[in-house]
């Protein structure tokens, strides 16, 4: 789904996709039921212009999958993909790594933790991500010049798959109360700052 955060307009884009992503050749790269798709997509238009082809099958899904709607992979601006295949379990504790492209592992002092669904912000510098508690999930933000984590998000139920907008002034999430499993969107000030903002309220 596109929304206008100008006017609140949604519009489906593609029925049944997630986690989509655009890519610098014109597409829309998003997965549906275990595999990796791109399609083309007009920008000024908003709209999807042609058919689906097949990249990847075998990504992993989020886990629950119902909640976030996420999957694991993530593209870099030159075109490289980078995915999980699907043998990942999620609820044991990990640490964040980074990895390069000989597949060398330079750990990040991080303490151990449920993290899930890191995301780096677009100056290098911070790590957003998700930490499931044993009662909730919040958002955290990992400094990695500091090496300090700061929590970001205090509310009960599921805060989940942060993403930063392109200038790294706002972080966006998912959030879904205990008593139902609705979702909605919103964001705050990525030095949390100021007031939470809903970006939509779920139909549900």
């Amino acid at each position: 789904v596109a929304q206008s955060l100008e006017t609140g307009e949604r519009r489906v884009l593609v029925d049944r996709g997630r986690d989509a992503r655009y890519v610098a050749t014109g597409h829309l790269i998003y997965a549906m039921d275990g595999v990796l798709l791109a399609v083309p997509f007009n920008v000024e238009n908003v709209r999807v212009t042609g058919g689906a082809v097949s990249l990847i099958e075998g990504i992993q899904d989020a886990i629950p999958a119902d909640i976030t709607g996420a999957v694991y992979f993530s593209i870099a601006r030159n075109g490289s993909l980078i995915y999980a295949p699907r043998t990942v379990a999620t609820g044991a504790d990990r640490r964040l790594v980074w990895i390069d492209r000989q597949g060398r592992e330079e750990p990040i002092n991080t303490p151990p933790d449920r993290y899930l669904y890191p995301r780096i912000s677009p100056d290098g510098m911070s790590v957003a991500i998700d930490v499931l508690g044993p009662t909730n999930r919040d958002i955290w933000i990992w400094d990695l010049a500091r090496q300090t984590r700061t929590r970001f998000t205090f509310d009960a139920g599921l805060d989940f798959y942060p993403v930063w907008t392109p200038d790294g002034q706002h972080v966006l999430w998912g959030w879904s109360p205990p008593s139902t499993g609705a979702s909605n969107l919103f964001w705050h000030a990525a030095d949390g700052t100021g007031a939470v903002e809903r970006l939509m309220e779920s139909p549900i």
